[in-house]
C-alpha cells in the first residue's frame, strides 16, 4: 500500500462532441468555492485530453471511468459524480490556458480527489480532503517535472471558506508533496504556517513496532512532541484543541480525531501492513490549523513495496 501506485489499466471515456451539453452533478468537489448541480459544457481541447491520459497512465489510477468536459462556469475545475454515477472532471480552459504546467497542477488536484474517493463522499467534504488533493497536486506535478511556481499558482487566487483551508496552508501542503516526490517514502517533514514558536517546535513522532507474532503486520504509533528540549510537551499540547489523523483510504475509518490531550499527547495507534504518508491536522485553540505530513517505512518491506 503506497501513495505511488503501480501502473495498471484505467478506463477513460473522453467527450468527443463539440456540441454543448448540460452536465448534472449529484456530488462534487470544487477546486475553490461551492459547486452547482449543473453546468453548460463542451469538449475539452485535444491537448488536455492527451495530458489527462498521460497523467492517468503515469500515476496508475485504475478501475474508474472518467468523463472530462470544459466549462467557463467553473473556477479552475470541479470533480464529481454525474447523474449516471460516472466520475467527471469539468475544467475551465480559460483559467488553465497559460501553460501545460498549470493544467497539470489542476488535473493532479482533481485526480487526487478521485484517487482518495472523495467524489463518493462529497457530502462530507472538509479541510482534510482538500489537503490530500493539494498534496497530490504537488506530488504528481513534481513527478511530471513541472515547476513548483506554476503548481501553486491556482492556490494564490482562491479564498478560504468552510471547506477550503487558508491558501497559505494549502500551498505548504502542496510544497510538501513536491518534496516527498523527490525523496519518496523515506521522508520526515513537518512545517508551520507562521512564526509562532509553539507551532515551530511541534512534530509528529512515529514509532513502528512488531504486531504480535504476525510478520506481515506492524503497529504504528503517532504522538505529538516538542522538538525543542527547552519547551516541554505539555506546554505545546496545551495550545491544541484536537488532532485529526488522515490515514490511507483503505482503512475502515481513514479520518480519525483525538480530542484528549492528556492521553499521551494525542497518541493514536494503528495496525498496518504497508507504508504510506500520514497527515496530522493539528487544530489550535486560536483557530489556526497546522498540517504535518510524515511517512514511515516498515522493516523488511522496502523491496516488497516497490513491486
Amino acid at each position: 500500500m503506497r501513495i505511488l501506485l503501480s501502473i495498471s489499466l484505467f478506463f477513460i471515456h473522453l467527450v468527443i462532441s463539440a456540441q454543448k451539453v448540460e452536465v448534472k452533478l449529484q456530488k462534487g468537489c470544487a477546486f475553490t468555492g461551492p459547486i452547482k448541480d449543473r453546468y453548460e459544457c463542451t469538449s475539452v481541447s485535444k491537448g488536455i485530453e492527451r495530458l489527462l491520459v498521460r497523467m492517468i497512465n503515469f500515476s496508475g489510477f485504475k478501475n474508474d471511468q472518467v468523463n472530462i468536459y470544459s466549462s467557463d462556469e467553473v473556477e479552475w475545475a470541479v470533480t464529481g459524480l454525474d447523474t449516471n454515477d460516472f466520475v467527471c472532471i469539468i475544467v475551465n480552459e480559460n483559467d488553465v490556458a497559460k501553460s501545460e504546467e498549470l493544467v497539470t497542477s489542476v488535473l493532479a488536484h482533481e485526480l487526487g480527489h478521485i484517487y482518495r474517493r472523495h467524489v463518493y463522499m462529497a457530502s462530507d467534504l472538509n479541510a482534510a480532503k482538500e489537503f490530500q488533493a493539494d498534496y497530490s497536486s504537488g506530488f504528481w506535478s513534481s513527478r511530471a517535472k513541472r515547476s513548483e511556481a506554476n503548481a501553486i499558482l491556482p492556490l494564490n487566487e482562491v479564498e478560504q471558506d468552510a471547506v477550503h483551508p487558508a491558501p497559505a496552508l494549502r500551498i505548504d501542503t502542496l510544497k510538501q508533496g513536491f518534496v516527498d516526490a523527490n525523496q519518496p517514502f523515506d521522508t520526515s517533514h513537518s512545517f508551520a504556517p507562521d512564526n509562532v514558536r509553539y507551532k515551530e517546535v511541534l512534530d509528529l513522532f512515529m514509532a513502528v513496532n512488531a504486531y504480535k507474532n504476525n510478520a506481515d503486520k506492524f503497529m504504528v504509533s503517532f504522538q505529538l512532541v516538542s522538538k525543542d528540549p527547552s519547551i516541554p510537551n505539555d506546554a505545546v499540547v496545551s495550545k491544541i484543541e484536537k488532532v485529526s489523523y488522515v490515514l490511507h483510504e483503505t482503512f475502515k475509518h481513514p479520518f480519525v480525531t483525538s480530542f484528549n490531550p492528556n492521553k499521551d499527547n494525542f497518541k493514536y495507534n494503528i495496525i498496518v501492513w504497508g507504508s504510506f504518508a500520514v497527515i496530522a491536522l493539528v487544530y489550535f485553540k486560536d483557530g489556526s490549523i497546522l498540517p504535518i505530513i510524515k511517512s514511515f517505512t516498515l522493516p523488511n518491506q522496502s523491496k516488497k513495496s516497490e513491486q
